[in-house]
């Protein structure tokens, strides 16, 4: 299971490359960890950078959160060679201008 957590405050939970829950979260979390109190597992602990502790439980509902799908287009290496050396020529004239 990989944790993953967006600036807008939502928790992804993958199981490989799927995502399997979404959630949104009060924090912005800078490290999350898994724990047991008493008989509940699953729960994740979660510190803010303020150092704000929780503990949340994902229960049975995910969020509506739908990933975005991969925009998948086929590279054209010699489209991008060619972006490259004009962005490059743009950044040579601001050089010399300043």
């Amino acid at each position: 299971m990989i944790l993953v957590t967006t600036d807008t405050n939502t928790l992804l939970v993958y199981q490989q490359t799927s995502l399997c829950w979404s959630a949104q979260l009060e924090i912005t979390p800078v490290i999350i960890s898994r724990g047991q109190f008493q008989n509940i597992s699953g729960v994740l602990v979660m510190l803010s950078e303020s150092g704000e502790l929780q503990c949340c439980y994902l229960g049975t509902e995910p969020s509506l959160f739908v990933a975005p799908p991969l925009e998948l287009n086929s590279i054209s290496y010699q489209d991008t060679e060619q972006e490259l050396r004009e962005l490059n020529n743009v950044i040579k004239e601001h050089t010399k201008a300043n």
